[in-house]
């Protein structure tokens, strides 16, 4: 009950300091607040229900443009790493979870998700490896064997949710 409570009140703090960053960011910008604040929210809206629905492209779009107004967002950064990496997209949500870290250092899910994306990055180049390597290159044993061991380590992942997701309660 004491949890429930807990990830009401993040959730209320966030909303309360990503309306209140668009305000000052609206002023800034010479265009009113209420109306920026207002389309921030609908982006964050549309990309949480999007990206609910497991509509990636369309969650990703959300949340770029949602990062294009505030770019400090870190959850929006996440959650553009997600939408990426579930497309299969490694390198532009390697970038994505980078951009996360940078505004939010503590996130574990983050740190998590980047290692995940950068594993799968590394069992592709192994693959690549294997599959140019010529059937007598003694190489390709070792190759195979790392591919099966980084398979190992995301069927390991998978128990537990490749990409971790963060709850509504931590953004």
């Amino acid at each position: 009950m004491v949890s429930t409570i807990r990830k009401t009140r993040l959730n209320y703090c966030r909303l309360a300091c990503l309306l209140g960053f668009t305000l000052l960011l609206g002023c800034a910008a010479g265009q009113r607040p209420e109306k920026t604040t207002i389309v921030v929210f609908d982006y964050m809206t549309e990309a949480g229900e999007a990206y609910k629905q497991g509509r990636w492209p369309e969650a990703e779009m959300y949340y770029q443009k949602v990062i294009r107004v505030i770019p400090e967002d870190h959850y929006a950064w996440f959650r553009l790493g997600n939408t990426q990496l579930r497309q299969g997209r490694l390198e532009s949500a390697i970038y994505s979870y980078k951009q996360a870290v940078k505004r939010n250092p503590n996130h574990s899910k983050t740190h998590y998700n980047l290692g995940i994306a950068y594993t799968l990055s590394a069992k592709q180049s192994m693959k690549t490896s294997f599959d140019t390597m010529q059937d007598i290159d003694p190489g390709r044993v070792l190759v195979e064997g790392k591919i099966r061991a980084l398979q190992k380590i995301l069927g390991q992942a998978q128990g537990s949710s490749v990409i971790k997701e963060t709850a509504e309660s931590e953004r």
